[in-house]
């Protein structure tokens, strides 16, 4: 079940409302405003993961946000950014497809990080927090009322993380389960 569809429906609103406002002085954002249904999605996608970098906005969402369904193997867990909002990322780094990365990097903590490749399995952008054990936060924005996580998906992001990052390996067993993760 999707339990931040609500708020998904006010930021989108509340950015389209500011977006209008913008055309009153620019041509080019009234042709981008025309083709909204091709446009305004990816500039949603895009303002919604930045918001996450912003303290006030975690804040403000951390009452909102839950965990969702998990398999039944486990009951549900605090949201960590609920439990703890100060953990946000505070910058962005983008993931070129991992053929065309010149060096695998270090996992850092407080980096969003925005894949650059639109089929990245199971999220839109992601980020560590440092805690014990490590937390992965993944952000997917999509307007699906639930998302399908299947072993292959898990196993595909897990093989993605792995080329990415060279201690990803050090802190995942190769036994982790999707729910785990």
């Amino acid at each position: 079940m999707f339990f931040n569809a609500p708020i998904c429906v006010y930021l989108k609103e509340e950015t389209f409302e500011r977006f209008l406002r913008l055309t009153k002085y620019n041509s080019f954002l009234k042709l981008l405003l025309a083709s909204r249904d091709i446009m305004f999605p990816i500039f949603f996608e895009c303002f919604a993961l930045k918001s996450f970098m912003e303290s006030a906005f975690v804040k403000a969402m951390a009452n909102k946000l839950t965990e969702l369904e998990p398999p039944t193997r486990r009951q549900a867990k605090p949201c960590v950014l609920k439990l703890n909002p100060e953990l946000h990322p505070k910058v962005s780094e983008g993931l070129v497809p991992s053929e065309y990365e010149t060096k695998i990097r270090k996992i850092n903590y407080g980096v969003l990080y925005k894949p650059w490749v639109t089929n990245f399995p199971l999220v839109d952008a992601f980020f560590f927090m440092e805690s014990n054990p490590m937390t992965l936060v993944g952000l997917q924005m999509t307007t699906a009322s639930q998302h399908h996580t299947t072993a292959s998906t898990v196993k595909q992001f897990k093989e993605r993380l792995a080329a990415y990052f060279e201690d990803w390996g050090e802190l995942v067993p190769r036994n982790v389960v999707g729910d785990d993760l």
